[in-house]
């Protein structure tokens, strides 16, 4: 007796299943990231260059939004906190200025960006008066690129129109 599946229906209705899956995985990905450094920075048992110092609320940028984690922590022999740079890099303000910026290009509202985002994943800053600070971030650094461009020899005029 063959079995046959109706996998174009199945498809459909585990869709978003399979979005927060994948979203879940990228997590646990990110943590086991830092948990390896953290086994870099520590060294080999018996002989510790740091110790383990439990976890800290925190969070990480993805998917276009901030989402909460338990990050791990680590400290020096001189007992002073020893920061990660997989966790820096996670929690990049870039990511999520770059994120919001492709979203408000593409003509997406900054009230609209919740909504524009997949949700997969619970988080946070992406209130509108949140997204707009992360836009303004992410093009003032545009807009001092071009302010410190030089300007092409024999310019007569320049026109700048907008709405």
């Amino acid at each position: 007796m063959t079995l046959s599946w109706p996998m174009e229906e199945l498809l459909c209705e585990v869709n978003g299943q399979i979005e927060a899956f994948s979203a879940q995985v990228g997590m646990r990905i990110m943590l086991a990231v830092m948990e390896h450094e953290v086994d870099k920075i520590v060294g080999e048992w018996g002989r510790p260059s740091a110790y383990r110092h439990g976890s800290q609320r925190g969070y990480v940028v993805y998917g276009g939004r901030k989402v909460s984690i338990a990050r791990p922590r680590v400290r020096g022999r001189n007992g002073g906190e020893v920061g990660l740079d997989t966790y820096r890099s996670f929690q990049g303000e870039d990511k999520m200025h770059s994120a919001v910026a492709r979203q408000l290009t593409r003509r997406c509202s900054s009230r609209d960006y919740a909504g524009a985002i997949d949700d997969c994943l619970d988080g946070y800053g992406i209130s509108r008066s949140s997204v707009s600070r992360q836009w303004k971030a992410a093009t003032e650094k545009e807009v001092q690129k071009l302010c410190q461009r030089p300007m092409p020899e024999g310019l007569v005029a320049l026109l700048l129109d907008a709405v």
